[in-house]
């Protein structure tokens, strides 16, 4: 038993085997409900995407972004070093955290953002201690930029990404003016774009509307599957929060500074969701990728009893989440 979590870490088979059931269960799974919450979604309903009736391209474009996701922090995780063994655990824990969300299942903004957030990723991490760091400065505002014309209110999150650039020693004057052109940039298209259909620039207002349209939290649009994802992966996170806290003097200095990154990011998307729980899936997006990368750490370095026993239990709890998530229209309907 010592050696279980040990041996899934470092196996070659994990992360395969976790993207056959990933494609599994969105095979077998019944079309969940459409709950991205509110209608805060900026300029989503212009593409084509949602336009799609047919179930198996739907499907074929959801496989498609998730398996880039999985590739991007893998290559994340080899780039930058994150662990200090040979493992894809980031990667498979990020898959089964978004098996279990059924409720990002459908095709929406979320769908489009997860794999976006996780390339801004490497241009924000690449800045650690750069003087002049405006080129990778100016590509990962100018990502969330184009993120947030799909969930607007993402721009709440520029002044958590400036005190990450700070703690990353990278922030300059010149670093600010890079961030807001790359800021900027997506949204003169958009104006001129805007300008020429002379809609008398709706289309250019509209994501600043949403933006600005703030409400009261409403948790109870929050369905019981996005409270059970929400509970399980806030735990998972502060097990990996701890381990991080007690180990985290065996890492480089680099490698501490980007996994505090990781955790300052992490900590904002938990209370924003706390905040505007209107704002659910696309801001738990950032819940499990920051989640994943940072328990990933502990499940993959971990050699302790504890650990396993750790892992064995979470391992069993995210599959009954997951079945309940799938089924619990005939589960509840059973327990009336």
């Amino acid at each position: 038993m010592r050696y279980f979590l040990k041996s899934v870490a470092t196996s070659k088979l994990t992360l395969p085997t976790v993207c056959v059931v990933a494609v599994v269960v969105m095979i077998v799974q019944t079309l969940p409900v459409d709950n991205y919450v509110g209608e805060e979604s900026g300029l989503w309903g212009l593409l084509p995407l949602r336009l799609i009736s047919e179930r198996w391209i739907q499907f074929a474009i959801r496989i498609g972004l998730l398996a880039f996701s999985i590739y991007l922090l893998a290559e994340l995780n080899t780039s930058f070093v994150l662990l200090r063994i040979r493992s894809r655990m980031i990667s498979s824990l990020f898959t089964v955290l978004t098996i279990a969300s059924v409720f990002l299942y459908p095709i929406q903004p979320s769908t489009i953002i997860a794999p976006v957030v996780i390339i801004a990723y490497f241009s924000l991490f690449s800045t650690y201690q750069l003087s002049n760091a405006v080129l990778p400065t100016y590509i990962f505002y100018l990502l969330c930029s184009l993120s947030s014309l799909f969930f607007p209110k993402i721009l709440f999150m520029i002044p958590v990404f400036w005190i990450c650039q700070i703690h990353l020693r990278s922030f300059s004057y010149r670093a600010f003016w890079a961030s807001i052109v790359g800021l900027s940039t997506p949204y003169w298209f958009l104006f001129f774009y805007s300008l020429v259909q002379m809609d008398g620039l709706t289309l250019f207002l509209m994501p600043f509307l949403q933006l600005a349209n703030l409400q009261i939290p409403d948790y109870s649009v929050v369905s019981l599957s996005q409270w059970l994802m929400l509970a399980f992966s806030f735990i998972v996170f502060l097990i990996g929060l701890f381990n991080f806290i007690s180990t985290s003097y065996l890492d480089k200095t680099r490698i501490r500074i980007t996994y505090d990154i990781v955790i300052i990011i992490g900590i904002a998307a938990f209370l924003f969701i706390a905040l505007q729980p209107q704002c659910f899936n696309p801001v738990f997006v950032f819940c499990i990728i920051n989640t994943a990368i940072l328990c990933g750490r502990y499940f993959a370095q971990s050699e302790s009893r504890a650990a396993n026993i750790i892992f064995i239990i979470l391992a069993i709890l995210i599959t009954l989440i997951t079945l309940f998530n799938l089924f619990q229209d005939y589960i509840l309907f059973f327990l009336r």
